[in-house]
C-alpha cells in the first residue's frame, strides 16, 4: 500500500486505475510467483538483486561525496586530509 501511495507523488496524466492495478495486483502476483520457484532460482534472483543493491549504495555514496566536495560549505576529503597533515607537523 505504501508503494501505491508513493507512486501518487509522480502523478502524471495516467489514471489512478493503472497504478492501483500495478501495485495492488501485478506486483504481489510477481512476488508470489518468485516464491513458488525452486530454491536454486530464488537464490540466483536474491544474489543478483543483492549485488545490484550494493552497487547502487556504493555509487550513491561516491556521488554524494563528489557533490559535497564541490560545495564550499561542506567538509570534503581534501580539507580533512589537510587537517590531518597540518596537525602532525
Amino acid at each position: 500500500m505504501t508503494a501505491a501511495h508513493l507512486a501518487e507523488y509522480w502523478g502524471g496524466s495516467e489514471p489512478q486505475t493503472y497504478r492501483t492495478v500495478v501495485f495492488y495486483f501485478i506486483a504481489p502476483l510477481v512476488m508470489l510467483g518468485i516464491n513458488f520457484l525452486g530454491v536454486e532460482v530464488f537464490g540466483w534472483i536474491e544474489s543478483i538483486a543483492g549485488g545490484l543493491k550494493t552497487v547502487l549504495v556504493v555509487a550513491t555514496t561516491f556521488t554524494l561525496f563528489g557533490m559535497a566536495g564541490e560545495s564550499k560549505s561542506c567538509v570534503s576529503f581534501s580539507s580533512i586530509s589537510m587537517l590531518t597533515i597540518s596537525s602532525e607537523t
